[in-house]
């Protein structure tokens, strides 16, 4: 999934994507 992500992903998307996933682990 993530390599579809990055592949298909733009500069915005990455971030948005990299958010959430901070996001779990912090919690």
């Amino acid at each position: 999934m993530p390599i579809v992500y990055e592949v298909e992903a733009e500069p915005i998307a990455k971030g948005v994507a990299e958010e959430p996933l901070l996001q779990i682990k912090t919690c």
